[in-house]
């Protein structure tokens, strides 16, 4: 988690909140607090995540990072899912479903990475 106590002090909640609101994911990209926080340099309200500009801006910020880290398109679904593309001894991703699931929508609305 990114600093809760000094987000909670500089939005005035408490500890106990903040750490809870990092722990939390929201809105349609599912934007973890803590991603948000360390990763994204979000210093409102979490809650404000749940705004769709706000969320889907974050959503795309962290997809085009991991785009530069993973340069395979199964590994930054993976990875958007569970922060690093982790695999089974058999070659599968340990969230396969969830990879599956993204890559079939993704034929489905004709898009790309």
């Amino acid at each position: 988690c990114a600093l809760p106590i000094f987000f909670a002090d500089k939005l005035g909640h408490s500890f106990a909140t903040e750490l809870a609101a990092q722990k939390t994911s929201y809105g349609l990209m599912q934007i973890m607090g803590g991603l948000a926080r360390s990763d994204l340099g979000y210093t409102d309200n979490l809650n404000k995540l749940f705004d769709p500009k706000i969320n889907i801006t974050l959503g795309v910020k962290y997809l085009a990072k991991l785009k530069q880290k993973y340069h395979e398109e199964t590994d930054i679904i993976s990875a958007y899912n569970q922060g690093t593309p982790r695999k089974l001894s058999n070659g599968l991703y340990t969230n396969q479903d969830y990879v599956n699931k993204v890559l079939k929508l993704k034929d489905e609305l004709d898009i790309w990475f």
